[in-house]
């Protein structure tokens, strides 16, 4: 059974919080943020949310970067701010 996107957000935002508040993070652990925000992305409910949009491109696109990085920790303590803006505006409380 595919997961809802309320249950995709909760898992996005529970991966994004344990990076920012642990400042580490694995290629696995981007690698199913990046699935998840692609699949979010292509979600028609989100489709007409712009500024939801641009934090879930801004979301693949640090997945993309920390799947390729030499240390994945260094990358999640550099983004430590942005995660924490993610978190906030993705958060699965803000859908219905």
């Amino acid at each position: 059974m595919p997961l809802t996107h309320q249950h995709q957000l909760q898992v996005l935002t529970d991966i994004l919080k344990e990076q920012s508040e642990e400042c580490c993070a694995t290629v696995a652990e981007y690698e199913q943020i990046e699935r998840i925000a692609k699949e979010l992305m292509a979600n028609a409910d989100f489709s007409q949310q712009e500024a939801v949009m641009q934090q879930l491109e801004n979301i693949y696109s640090y997945a993309q970067q920390g799947k390729g990085s030499p240390n994945p920790n260094e990358l999640a303590t550099a983004y430590q701010q942005e995660i924490e803006n993610w978190v906030q505006e993705v958060d699965p409380a803000n859908f219905g």
